[in-house]
């Protein structure tokens, strides 16, 4: 599937998880065939929400000023959907399973930022079901 919308789209994946995993996060793409996916890890740890937030919004934000049109974020963290908001590009939001208190305090986030239920999308991942395929058709629809 994201190879499917890599034809369209330039796929990034911004992480806040330190750079000395560059090596495995790399190879674990590569693994999985995501091998053309641009990679931006965070210089430190980020241990909180708040600090994972801002620094996922900062990345996003450079990388808006360098001329990149983000238009979709995914992700399964409020950080997530606070720095793809930030930054002007659609919230999507993955669950892992039916968890309906997750799904309420994504829904209680997005009213605080501010996001209508047409200014976001969350999918839910089951066992043998994995969400890209919905997700790519569904950002496919939007353009």
């Amino acid at each position: 599937s994201l190879e499917r919308l890599a034809g369209r789209f330039r796929i990034v994946a911004v992480t806040a998880r330190a750079r000395f995993g560059r090596r495995n996060t790399r190879l674990w793409l590569e693994r999985e065939g995501l091998g053309f996916v641009e990679l931006y890890l965070s210089p430190f740890f980020n241990l909180t929400e708040p600090g994972r937030a801002k620094y996922k919004s900062i990345v996003i934000s450079a990388l808006r000023s360098r001329g990149y049109d983000i238009r979709y974020g995914e992700g399964d963290r409020p950080s997530d959907m606070r720095a793809y908001a930030a930054n002007g590009a659609f919230p999507v939001v993955v669950l892992d399973g039916e968890d309906e208190r997750r799904r309420q305090a994504f829904e209680r986030l997005a009213a605080r930022l501010g996001l209508g239920e047409d200014d976001y999308a969350v999918f839910v991942e089951r066992p043998g079901a994995p969400a890209w395929k919905a997700i790519a058709d569904f950002i496919e629809a939007r353009g």
